[in-house]
């Protein structure tokens, strides 16, 4: 599964990013937590919040832009954090550098990637919940 979510993530990030989240066996870890906190907020609308007081895209687009910014939010501080150990890449050569050494503005581009990744995918788990839904079933359209 690792090598599937290098390969795709490969078009959207910086590869010494991904070697480094492929070497910390991040990148499954992380793909979980979008896809679950996703999943978590089109569920919430569609089904805990079935009210017509809520049938507004006002609120569907408060709960994709939660969802959507915790998942890169949680991909930005698993960045930041794994930087700040400062873990070097070869333990018998120091001087090889340490991993996470990119840079704030690759992180960002990473959480930026699942931010989009993940409104595409609340999107479209809204056309498959939103017939199930009572009160909101014509939102999005």
């Amino acid at each position: 599964m690792e090598n599937f979510l290098y390969d795709f993530y490969a078009a959207f990030v910086d590869r010494s990013l991904l070697d480094d989240l492929y070497d910390e066996t991040l990148l499954t870890p992380l793909t979980l937590a979008l896809l679950f906190i996703t999943l978590g907020g089109a569920v919430t609308y569609y089904f805990f919040l079935d009210q017509v007081r809520h049938a507004k895209i006002s609120t569907w687009l408060t709960v994709l832009l939660t969802s959507a910014g915790l998942s890169g939010l949680v991909a930005l501080v698993t960045c930041f954090q794994k930087a700040g150990q400062e873990l070097p890449r070869q333990k018998a050569n120091p001087d090889a550098g340490f991993f996470f050494d990119q840079g704030g503005g690759v992180f960002f581009l990473y959480a930026l990637t699942l931010f989009l990744l993940s409104t595409v995918l609340f999107f479209l788990l809204s056309l498959l919940l939103r017939m199930r839904s009572s009160s909101v079933r014509r939102i999005p359209f």
